[in-house]
């Protein structure tokens, strides 16, 4: 017995001898391994053999801080029992397995540093193991599940070790639950690390890939980093729709962490690019769908050309879309004797040369800065730098605008399809030079066909025009108009020569809309490019007077009233049973209903006056002037009269008690309601809307800004009413209603006055004061001012500021009241809770120790 104990004890000693060179230095573990193999060879059994060895190893497990000698013996142990001896396999794999067994039990020890140790040296093991080592498949069984625990342990750094672990089993068809797990436990898991290492060990697949790219969204910053490294080294760019691509790249790209951006931008360079798309930027736009995603297009673009990583050839233009072709044959003549043909662009060709040419002209101007701010040596460099710059931008774009009008027409005329080129094209007018006066007079006449170019519009089967696009915009796109818009003022950049030129465009195309000959398609042309006018215009040199352009812009007032309400309706879901369309269609309902309703209310709020004339009031005094009186005003059904009706009644449709989206969406129309003006002559639109707001009054007492803004509405349509005492007829009412199309049952009888805000409730709770009773009175006291005695105000509620005589009483009576009187009143301070409670009895006695 003795002599096993001594063989056993120098076989430690021989496993712990090794051990502590190894853990001096990693360059003698090849070595240290060969000579801890041929101790197992010559020890009596494996068995004895990993007795001592895990009694070597007994002390590691109680050392909680990872030093770097420490890492080392773990990382040699790791290496020794995953490593398989060529010479005696089965030795290896019987040790295997009898450490394993033994790691099993620290892992479920519930000390967390055995826990950790054992969790660490399988995470290794695992990681190190060769596919051919053999071990029973009920072992494994048991290091998998114990590991799949562990997944969820209290300890972040266990977890983490754990995820390690089974990562290399993820991929396995018999454990599925291993993804299953990991995909569960994500969204849940707190700390960083651990959701760092579980985003690397995902494989690639579609239940994996949305959960990789939610993570470019973490708040951790290294997790964000490994998921643009996981996309970049298991995601071909051609696995991933193109929902994903953009979102990959407008995360990345625009990353609030150089490291983040600094990956995101690795990954489209270095394996998207260069990879998939053989380094041309084109290729690579077409990937992203850039007529639905531009803005991410853009960012690409930046990010490319920043990075210097867009090289241009020599042939290589815009020039090369213009084909000129003699029309002689083989004779030279000048340019008048060529004809100009036209190569259309794709949308990403289009998008790629805007912002190559965007990028030259910014780094021109920005050289030309420097060299403008320094001097000597250095302000050559950079003027040298601006003119290479200036010289290649001249060498790309068209030789003549009357080539670059060619090629944007040319796409005009093309259709629907090169829209968008069209777009990329207009937004380059802004780096061409229009100071020439000939030049310019070409590029005029070129704006002006852009703003008197009709909305595109459709026949449906029924013969009735639709109109394509918002509806809104000039030619139904908001983007498109912002491209006309900055194109008309490069090329009149004079001051208010763009304000003229459009105010011409509106007057001509007002005048078939005053002489009711146009149509709703020409009726939304000539808002569209009056919206463009009102939004881009820096001051007004008026061609006409206000007065006749808002007479002829308020026409359309009856069909936008009429619209207004399902329109408004559309932008608060949940108004209805069914609120329409996904979140992204409301949103945009909303955004195109606000534009449309500030518009009509840009046009229909400006009161229109008499022009240098003043109205008198019944006592025959000059005051402010009226509103325009007579025929040149819109009918009911077309002005603001008619609108404050129906928003009103639409107003009154709901009940008293009302879901959140409906107090949001009454709020938001009776805001818009008074804002809104009646004019003198409607007598009977103003006073139904008087009995109507009254009513409104009372659906709305809980909101007391709305409530006040309206009673000032209220004021207005008093002092509007010619005949105050005289009450509406139900035949005008009938009209009126019959006018708008209306069906609502109004109480002619009822009351014009709008109710009063009700008074707030004190959040104090009442309760009784002292009184201070006094039974005897000194002469002094008797011969005091009667308001000497206090008195306690009955109602707990809100009292009323003091008069200016009450005030000036009180602050005598303060200088003159005696100390007993003082006293007398210290019993009335309310944050006195002891003496609030007092009893009248406890007042007496009071009294008495006083006097």
């Amino acid at each position: 017995m003795k002599e096993q104990e001594m063989a056993d004890s120098q076989l430690i000693r021989k496993i712990a001898k090794i051990v502590d060179e190894a853990k001096a230095s990693n360059a003698t573990h090849l070595r240290k391994l060969k000579e801890l193999s041929a101790v197992r060879s010559k020890s009596p059994s494996v068995h004895q053999f990993s007795v001592a060895f895990t009694k070597t190893l007994t002390p590691l497990f109680q050392i909680l801080k990872r030093t770097a000698t420490v890492e080392r013996v773990v990382r040699f142990v790791s290496a020794f029992s995953s490593a398989r001896d060529p010479n005696d396999t089965s030795a290896s794999d019987e040790f295997l397995e009898e450490f394993l067994k033994f790691l099993l039990v620290g892992a479920t020890a519930a000390n967390k540093t055995a826990r950790f140790r054992a969790c660490q040296i399988i995470s290794e093991i695992i990681l190190r193991l060769p596919d051919d080592s053999e071990v029973s498949d009920e072992l494994w069984d048991e290091v998998i599940e114990l590991m799949k625990f562990r997944v969820v342990d209290k300890v972040p750094l266990i977890r983490t070790l754990a995820v390690r672990a089974i990562s290399r089993f993820v991929n396995d068809s018999e454990n599925s639950d291993i993804l299953d797990l990991f995909l569960e436990v994500l969204p849940l898991e707190q700390n960083s690390e651990v959701r760092k290492t579980i985003v690397l060990s995902l494989p690639p697949s579609n239940a994996t890939s949305q959960v990789i790219i939610d993570c470019t969204m973490d708040v951790s910053e290294s997790v964000r980093k490994a998921a643009y490294c996981v996309i970049a080294n298991k995601f071909p760019l051609q696995s991933l729709s193109i929902k994903h691509r953009t979102a990959i790249l407008q995360r990345g790209l625009a990353d609030r962490s150089l490291a983040v951006s600094k990956e995101c931008l690795k990954l489209m360079t270095d394996q998207w690019l260069v990879k998939c798309c053989n380094g041309d930027p084109v290729q690579l736009l077409k990937y992203l769908d850039v007529e639905t995603y531009e803005s991410v297009g853009e960012s690409v673009m930046e990010s490319l050309l920043k990075a210097d990583l867009v090289k241009l050839h020599k042939v290589e233009s815009i020039q090369q879309y213009i084909l000129r072709t003699s029309a002689n044959e083989g004779s030279e003549g000048d340019s008048a004797d060529c004809s100009v043909s036209i190569r259309l662009m794709e949308p990403e060709v289009s998008l790629y040369w805007r912002m190559v040419c965007k990028h030259l002209q910014m780094e021109a101007q920005g050289k030309g800065s420097d060299a403008a701010a320094t001097m000597g040596t250095e302000a050559a460099i950079y003027a040298a730098e601006a003119s290479d710059n200036n010289d290649l931008l001249d060498r790309i774009l068209p030789e003549t605008v009357s080539d670059y009008i060619d090629l944007v027409k040319a796409h005009i005329d093309a259709g629907v399809n090169y829209h968008f080129a069209s777009r990329q094209l207009l937004l380059l007018g802004e780096m061409l030079d229009f100071s020439d006066a000939t030049i310019r007079k070409i590029a005029s006449s070129f704006v002006q066909d852009l703003l008197h170019m009709p909305l595109e519009h459709e026949v449906d089967d029924e013969g009735n025009k639709v109109a394509i696009g918002d509806g809104i915009n000039l030619g139904g796109d908001r983007d498109w108009a912002i491209a006309v818009a900055r194109l008309a003022r490069k090329v009149h950049s004079a001051a208010g020569e763009f304000e003229e030129v459009i105010l011409g465009v509106v007057q001509e195309l007002a005048r078939p809309c005053r002489e009711r000959t146009a149509d709703f398609i020409n009726w939304m042309h000539c808002l569209a490019v009056t919206g463009l006018l009102l939004e881009n215009a820096k001051s007004f040199h008026w061609a006409v007077e206000p007065t006749e352009l808002l007479q002829s812009l308020l026409l359309p007032g009856k069909c936008l009233s009429k619209a207004f309400i399902p329109v408004m309706r559309s932008m608060w879901p949940g108004i209805d049973d069914n609120p329409g369309g996904s979140s992204y269609t409301v949103s945009n309902m909303r955004k195109h209903a606000i534009q449309a309703s500030r518009f009509m209310l840009q046009m229909m709020q400006t009161p229109l006056y008499a022009k240098g004339t003043e109205a008198e009031d019944d006592n025959g005094c000059n005051g402010s002037p009226e509103i325009i009186d007579g025929p040149s005003q819109p009918s009911v059904e077309c002005g603001e009269e008619g609108l404050a009706i129906r928003i009103a009644t639409e107003v009154l449709r709901f009940p008293a008690k009302k879901t959140p989206a409906e107090r949001s969406y009454v709020a938001a129309l009776c805001r818009i309601l008074a804002s809104l003006h009646f004019c003198l002559s409607e007598q009977v639109p103003v006073k139904t809307m008087r009995r109507l707001l009254s009513r409104v009054c009372e659906s709305v007492l809980s909101e007391k800004d709305i409530l006040k803004e309206l009673k000032l509405m209220a004021e207005r349509l008093e002092g509007l009413d010619r005949n105050p005492d005289q009450d509406l007829s139900e035949d005008e009412v009938k009209y009126i209603f019959g006018k708008l199309e209306l069906e609502f049952n109004l109480d002619v009888d009822g009351s014009t006055a709008v109710p009063q805000t009700p008074a707030p409730c004190s959040a104090r709770p009442n309760r009784s004061r002292r009184r201070v009773r006094r039974e005897e009175v000194s002469s002094d006291e008797e011969n005091s001012p009667p308001c000497v005695k206090s008195v306690v105000p009955s109602n707990g509620g809100t009292i009323g500021p003091r008069s200016q005589r009450a005030s000036k009483t009180a602050a005598m009576t303060k200088i003159t009241r005696s100390k007993a009187v003082r006293i007398e009143e210290e019993g009335f301070h309310e944050d006195d809770d002891e003496d609030s409670e007092v009893t009248a009895e406890d007042s007496d006695e009071s009294d008495e120790l006083t006097e």
